[in-house]
């Protein structure tokens, strides 16, 4: 890889890579996690902005680039987001449920293990609450293929009542 890449074209080459030796099904989940990590590195990960690099983010942002923290940022801030996108983003946000859920623990690891294969991120694990040797909800038995665990709270059930309230204020992913 060149040595200037960004989070956007590094996760464009890990999907294509995955296309190679996945079947439709598997690279269509790949391609739906990828496509939401993108989502939420580009909706919050300036939050964990340097003051330097949040004016540069805000700058691109400012000047219509609503996609500015993947095109701005070098991988390695990549799993320091994913405690975000998988505990808060991918629960509170998309509303996700067990599959999509797994399939992001799934896809994240892949992508960590990817990342670190390629000396693109020095992280040994993916931030918490997610964790390589984990186990899910307490048991012995893994929630994804890949080991990575679910290791905090399973999300509540949604009801009729929650739901009609989540559509009245408006919080919804698009």
């Amino acid at each position: 890889m060149p040595e200037r890449e960004t989070i956007d074209t590094v996760l464009n080459v890990f999907l294509r890579e995955q296309r190679l030796r996945l079947s439709d099904r598997t690279y269509r989940n790949y391609e739906d996690v990828i496509r939401l990590l993108r989502h939420s590195l580009d909706g919050y990960g300036y939050t964990s902005l340097s003051d330097a690099d949040a004016r540069r983010w805000k700058a691109a942002f400012d000047a219509g680039d609503e996609e500015a923290f993947c095109h701005l940022f070098r991988p390695e801030k990549i799993p320091g987001q994913l405690s975000e996108f998988l505990g808060y983003f991918m629960v509170r946000k998309v509303m996700a449920g067990q599959e999509l859920l797994k399939a992001a623990g799934t896809v994240t690891g892949k992508l960590v293990r990817w990342l670190r294969r390629r000396r693109i991120s020095s992280r040994r694990r993916p931030a918490s609450p997610w964790s390589a040797r984990g186990t899910a909800h307490g048991t012995s038995r893994p929630l994804t293929d890949s080991g990575v665990c679910f290791t905090m709270s399973p999300p509540t059930r949604l009801t009729s009542m929650s739901m009609t309230s989540t559509m009245r204020t408006g919080s919804r992913i698009s």
